[in-house]
């Protein structure tokens, strides 16, 4: 991070701030919608339950009425007086078409049937007597038969004859309707759910598909079957339900469990729209966010950039780079100050630049007076002996040949110190041959009367040390932060080029 630049670090700074920000408002948004859909399917699943026992009451209390009804009938009663079975079991079938009923049981008050009818096959009157037998021991008047996997609701009202203190009972009238997916279809249209009734974990009716209901059965099977279901998730197939169970029948034949699953089909179907909305929100959040971060930033920054930019400009001897300070307060008073401290350091840089020159100045004047005063004694050696060749007997030529060569020689050194003297000089590249540059300083050297007849030999280690301190002479004495000393040879002739800048 530290490597980074600082609206790189704002960016990612910021970035990282509006996803957490906005992730942790989706999530809060998700989860309280999801405990309201969790709530209202909760709701949902118990206003079925409700809706289904109080259809379960009015259907007890409607097959009751017309039980106690068909009861009271003279004519039925005129039947079973006849005590005759085939004559009851042909007579009884209009009053079973009456009813409506699945089940129609006419019997002696002994219990011993003698007429029966149901709807479907599977049946038979000995079990249903058994059944009858069974229930008037208990003295109820409605109860649960089951068998060969037929669950029937069955309601008993005695045949009476008479007034109260005379009155006889003549038989038994039972009347039930058997419990199937027929029933189970009107429960689930009651209460807009589904409805799988059980004995056990045998499913005898429901509106779940077939391959559903067996997943259903082994569902049943691991669980508790002593205590009623709660509201809880389950999945069938490719569809999610929430379950609730209620107790139909608790007692003996056989407990009979009726389970209610409310689709959350429209709760998932509504989340994933959920989801996928605040997947896209919140990307768009972040995405639009970091456009506009990044703009900011930029904002923010440039003036820094301006900044870093002039640094890098200092750092590299370009003094000229313009800063223009602005953003805010605090930018611009750093750029203020970098500009304050770069017009310092420049002029720290040429008062030394020019105290370096005035002192190479004095050392190059130096070097020049000592060797003046050398030409200046072979000038007057050789007028002496110019003045005294006829006595002498010297050549005249040559005397005064060594007085012109010091003469040039001093006209050469008043020349390079003019040059140095002036302030705003520059050294402008001539060609010249080492060979004539070295013969003129030996000449210069053997103008000497002390030094005539000598032999020179220079090493060129000697050569070099010289040209290089003449080189910084040079650059010392030149007003110029950056000098280029550039040497080029070409067979027997170099060139040595001092630029300047002013």
């Amino acid at each position: 991070m530290a490597l980074l630049r600082l609206r790189t670090q704002l960016l990612i700074a910021t970035v990282l701030i509006v996803c957490t920000l906005t992730g942790a408002l989706l999530f809060i948004v998700r989860y309280t919608v999801r405990s309201e859909l969790d709530k209202e399917v909760k709701e949902s699943t118990e206003a079925s339950t409700r809706a289904f026992q109080s259809v379960q009451r009015q259907r007890e209390f409607q097959l009751s009425r017309t039980a106690a009804m068909l009861a009271e009938l003279p004519t039925l009663k005129a039947l079973m007086t006849t005590e005759d079975a085939p004559t009851i079991q042909d007579g009884s079938e209009p009053f079973w078409k009456l009813a409506g009923s699945d089940l129609f049981l006419l019997a002696r008050s002994d219990g011993k049937v003698l007429g029966f009818h149901v709807k479907k096959q599977g049946w038979s009157p000995s079990v249903a007597e058994a059944d009858l037998k069974g229930s008037a021991e208990q003295g109820e008047d409605a109860a649960w038969w089951y068998a060969d996997s037929q669950l029937y609701w069955v309601f008993l009202r005695p045949i009476n004859v008479g007034q109260e203190n005379n009155r006889k009972q003549l038989g038994v009238l039972a009347v039930g309707y058997q419990v199937d997916s027929t029933v189970a279809e009107q429960l689930a249209l009651v209460s807009g759910s589904q409805i799988a009734l059980a004995i056990g974990d045998i499913v005898i009716a429901s509106t779940l598909p077939s391959p559903e209901q067996s997943e259903m059965r082994k569902w049943i099977g691991r669980k508790d079957l002593g205590s009623p279901v709660g509201p809880r998730e389950l999945t069938l197939g490719t569809d999610q339900y929430q379950v609730a169970s209620v107790w139909i029948h608790e007692g003996p034949p056989a407990p009979v469990r009726c389970y209610v699953l409310v689709s959350l089909q429209r709760s998932n179907s509504f989340l994933q729209r959920l989801n996928r909305t605040i997947y896209i929100l919140g990307i768009s959040a972040v995405f639009l966010g970091a456009l506009l971060l990044s703009f900011v930033s930029r904002t923010i920054t440039h003036p820094l950039d301006n900044l870093v930019s002039g640094v890098r400009a200092l750092a590299a001897g370009d003094y000229m780079f313009s800063i223009t300070p602005r953003g805010s307060s605090e930018v611009a008073e750093l750029g203020e100050a970098f500009s304050k401290m770069r017009s310092e350091l420049l002029a720290s840089q040429r008062r030394w630049i020019a105290a370096e020159r005035i002192a190479a100045l004095g050392n190059a004047a130096s070097s020049i007076s000592h060797d003046l005063r050398h030409h200046l004694a072979a000038v007057v050696a050789n007028a002496e002996f110019l003045y005294e060749a006829e006595n002498l007997k010297l050549n005249r030529d040559e005397i005064y040949q060594e007085i012109k060569t010091a003469s040039a020689e001093m006209t050469d050194l008043l020349d390079s110190l003019r040059e140095l003297a002036r302030a705003d000089s520059a050294v402008s590249p001539a060609p010249a041959s080492l060979d004539q540059t070295v013969r003129r300083a030996v000449d210069a050297v053997l103008t000497r009367p002390e030094l005539r007849g000598r032999r020179i030999l220079i090493g060129a280690l000697r050569i070099t040390g010289a040209v290089t301190r003449s080189c910084i002479h040079a650059l010392y004495c030149m007003q110029g932060i950056s000098l280029l000393h550039q040497v080029r040879r070409q067979a027997k002739t170099a060139w040595a080029d001092i630029p300047s800048r002013s």
